[in-house]
C-alpha cells in the first residue's frame, strides 16, 4: 500500500478537493501544487471560519481559464510557474478522430502571462 502524507489539514484538504473538482485542479497533484496551497492556507490562517472564503477568492483569481476548466482524462496535472498556477488556454481532444489516433489523446495548453512560457500536457485514455 502506498502512503501519502500532506501538511494540508484534513478539513481544508477536503474543501480544496471539492473546489478542485469544480475548477479542474488537484491540490496534491504535484509538489508545486501542494506548496501553493500550503502557502495560501498559511496566509489566511488567522481568519478562522472566513478563511476558506478568502482562500476560494484567491484561488479563483489565480486559476484562470480562457473559457472553461480543463476536462482531464486521467487526473489534474495543472502546471505551475514561479509558484503560481499557469493560465489554462484550452485543450485539443483527438477522441473524435479515431483514424488518426488509436486512443483518446488530449493536449492541454497552459501559458504564463508574465513570461510567455507555454506548457503542454498530454493525456490519453
Amino acid at each position: 500500500m502506498i502512503s501519502f502524507e500532506t501538511d494540508i489539514p484534513d478539513k481544508e484538504l477536503l474543501e480544496l478537493m471539492e473546489l478542485g473538482n469544480e475548477m479542474g485542479f488537484d491540490p496534491l497533484a504535484s509538489m508545486e501544487s501542494e506548496e501553493y496551497f500550503l502557502k495560501l492556507l498559511e496566509k489566511y490562517a488567522p481568519l478562522g471560519e472566513e478563511k476558506m472564503q478568502a482562500v476560494r477568492k484567491e484561488i479563483e483569481k489565480d486559476f484562470l481559464t480562457f473559457d472553461k476548466p480543463p476536462q482531464w482524462i486521467q487526473g489534474s496535472e495543472w502546471p505551475f510557474f514561479n509558484g503560481k498556477p499557469m493560465y489554462f488556454v484550452g485543450q485539443l481532444d483527438t477522441a473524435d478522430n479515431k483514424k488518426a489516433m488509436p486512443c483518446g489523446l488530449c493536449f492541454y495548453v497552459f501559458w504564463d502571462k508574465e513570461t510567455g512560457t507555454i506548457e503542454t500536457i498530454a493525456q490519453c485514455d
